[in-house]
């Protein structure tokens, strides 16, 4: 009964700053990284459409 009323007690308080401040630089650390992974996608598109529309030059003295 101790545990249970001491579990009911942790979750009422708010949690410690420090504790906040991890958990905002986890979440904006997930965020970059994920703009970042999009970013590469993006690039990994844009040149395969460009070589796509490039013409490969042919060699004539065959």
């Amino acid at each position: 009964m101790l545990f249970s009323l001491k579990r009911v007690d942790e979750l009422l308080m708010p949690p410690p700053l420090w504790r906040i401040l991890i958990r905002l630089t986890n979440l904006i650390m997930v965020c970059l990284l994920a703009e970042k992974r999009q970013n590469a996608v993006y690039k990994a598109l844009a040149d395969k459409e460009l070589a796509a529309t490039v013409s490969i030059p042919r060699r004539l003295d065959n």
